[in-house]
């Protein structure tokens, strides 16, 4: 490696909030946001901010596979808890009741205009405060998306 460059190791250890990382994005005002097994937690470069359900209000419950820093600077993550949702310095769950069918997401992704979430029971796209189902997936069975591939039957 050339010497310009410098390689650290941060685990629990150092503040991250678990040494189990499923995904590591970086948003636009230069945050690391690192998803978990227990939550996902926010580096600056010297400091860990860990955002965990039970600790943290609003925060969605259990492992977080996906972090997504969005365009308009929030950050959205799937989790075993539903979605969460970071904007003004605090989370709001999405679950059931706002439109994902099962609580557990598995993957997100930001469209021109919307942002997409994966269930084991189906693709929903975030509309006017709510997850709703997309008229070209109301036809199937059933559409199962995870983080390496789209099964549709």
């Amino acid at each position: 490696m050339p010497s310009q460059y410098c390689a650290r190791v941060w685990t629990a250890n150092q503040g991250l909030a678990t040494s189990t990382v499923y995904r590591v994005r970086q948003s636009a005002d230069g945050y690391l946001w690192i998803a978990t097994a227990v939550g996902v937690t926010r580096f600056d470069g010297i400091q860990f901010t860990n955002f965990i359900a039970g600790s943290t209000p609003g925060y969605p419950g259990g492992s977080t596979r996906w972090v997504l820093p969005a365009y308009d600077g929030t950050v959205w993550v799937a989790s075993d808890g539903g979605v969460g949702h970071y904007r003004d310095g605090s989370w709001h769950t999405y679950s059931d009741r706002d439109g994902i069918t099962g609580n557990r997401t598995n993957c997100l992704a930001q469209g021109r205009s919307t942002i997409w979430v994966a269930t084991a029971n189906g693709v929903r796209y975030w509309n006017n405060g709510r997850f709703e189902r997309p008229d070209w997936d109301a036809d199937r069975k059933s559409t199962r998306l995870n983080s390496s591939h789209i099964t549709i039957s």
